[in-house]
């Protein structure tokens, strides 16, 4: 009888050792710091983004000084219509989805604080709601986000930081993993809905693919680019034939017209890559998204395969493109 028990109870704990090699119980702390590390580096490569839709925009005012008839400086603007309290915002927004996943590591990391995490989530949402005021209205000729995208950023970011707070307060004495595992389960839905406000912020457009965005931060870009292509093109009517050999000016109008064309091709170039860029971390938003909904329903081979894939995507957005297209030919 006490032999037939053992091997009972031996069969009972191979069964649930062999279970948990298939799928993850908690959020472990691998995951959680991993997951973060991801969301980190999506925030980070927008900053590149966003440094090249300002630079794009004081080209096209220093193009507008190149081809007028002012001469001096003095009512010369240089500030780019997306201003630093508009990029500010967007940064913020971005900056929220961090603090979310650097608070999922601190509850898998043992000695942390998690009334100081939940404080410092808090704060992050109150100050994403704060910046946000400053994502609506026109940027040039394009809408970055509508009044009421904004709200539903702020509801967003308040359900998040609502979930965490509600579900972790509860949770003080549960061992930090499975902590995690509640706090992403009932903070998912949220989560998903601000991931979403994310991508509508970096465009609009279904169509990720599409060439020619007209939403968000990658339709400002595009339309930045489209102007000064615009300028190149009237110049290249105007840019004097080299004629024979004989004509004095010749090399001149030749060198200055091969010029224009290779000026043309840096700013095809430059355009692809960082309206790429921004298509490609909407992308990385949507993997993020899908890796956490991984995390919240236990499917530890979803949640690599997504994180993998956002990895993916913002190294060969860039960092394929060293040069950066920020740098273009006036």
């Amino acid at each position: 009888m006490n032999i037939l028990s053992r091997t009972s109870i031996a069969i009972c704990v191979l069964t649930f050792v062999s279970g948990c090699n298939h799928s993850f119980e908690h959020v472990t702390s691998t995951q959680a710091t991993v997951f973060n590390q991801s969301v980190m580096t999506a925030a980070t490569n927008l900053q590149a983004s966003i440094a090249e839709v300002q630079s794009v925009e004081v080209d096209n005012q220093v193009d507008v000084f190149a081809n007028g008839n002012e001469r001096t400086l003095e009512h010369l603007s240089l500030d780019s219509k997306l201003t630093d309290s508009v990029a500010k915002g967007i940064t913020s927004e971005f900056g929220f989805l961090v603090s979310y996943s650097a608070s999922l590591k601190d509850a898998t990391t043992p000695g942390t604080s998690w009334t100081t995490s939940v404080s410092s989530l808090n704060s992050a949402a109150s100050k994403a709601a704060t910046d946000a005021s400053s994502l609506t209205g026109a940027i040039g000729e394009k809408n970055l986000l509508t009044a009421a995208d904004v709200q539903t950023f702020n509801t967003d970011a308040g359900n998040v930081a609502n979930a965490v707070s509600s579900v972790g307060q509860g949770l003080l004495t549960i061992y930090g993993e499975e902590k995690a595992y509640k706090i992403a389960n009932a903070a998912d839905k949220a989560v998903q809905k601000y991931c979403a406000d994310l991508e509508d912020l970096l465009t609009k457009d279904s169509d990720s693919d599409l060439a020619a965005p007209k939403t968000g931060l990658a339709g400002i870009l595009y339309a930045d680019y489209e102007v000064k292509k615009s300028v190149l093109k009237n110049l290249a009517t105007t840019a004097f034939p080299p004629g024979e050999y004989e004509n004095p000016n010749h090399l001149q109008f030749f060198l200055a017209r091969r010029d224009l064309v290779h000026n043309y091709s840096t700013l095809l170039t430059n355009e692809k890559s960082g309206v790429a860029k921004i298509i490609s971390l909407r992308k990385a938003v949507a993997d993020i998204a899908s890796a956490h909904a991984a995390l919240a329903n236990k499917d530890d081979k979803g949640f690599k395969e997504e994180i993998a894939d956002a990895a993916d995507l913002l190294k060969s957005a860039f960092t394929s493109s060293q040069s950066g297209s920020a740098n273009t030919q006036k």
